[in-house]
C-alpha cells in the first residue's frame, strides 16, 4: 500500500490509525518524492486482507487526512496446512 505525500508530522497519525484497528504492519518505508523538502511516499505492508472491514477503515481514514492511498495487492497467507 502506498500512501502518497506524507510529511513527517503525519507518520505518526497515520500508524497509529492502523494500531487503533488492531492492524499489524510488517514493513515500513519511506521514500522522498523529490517535489518538496520533507514530502514522503509512506509504503506499508500490513498484515491483513484488502477485503477485511479493519483494513478498509484505516485506508479510509488515511483518506480523510488528506493523503493518497493507493492498493498495491493482496495475497494469502501461507500456512503449511494449505501447503
Amino acid at each position: 500500500m502506498s500512501l502518497g505525500t506524507a510529511g513527517p508530522a503525519l507518520v505518526p497519525d497515520v500508524l497509529n490509525e492502523f494500531r487503533t484497528l488492531g492492524i499489524a504492519l510488517s514493513w515500513i518505508q519511506s521514500w522522498p518524492t523529490g517535489r518538496a523538502l520533507g514530502s514522503y511516499h509512506l509504503f506499508l505492508d500490513v498484515d491483513a486482507h484488502i477485503d477485511t472491514h479493519p483494513l478498509r477503515l484505516a485506508m479510509a481514514a488515511v483518506e480523510a487526512r488528506g493523503l493518497e492511498v493507493r492498493f498495491l495487492g493482496s495475497y494469502p497467507r501461507w500456512s503449511a496446512a494449505a501447503g
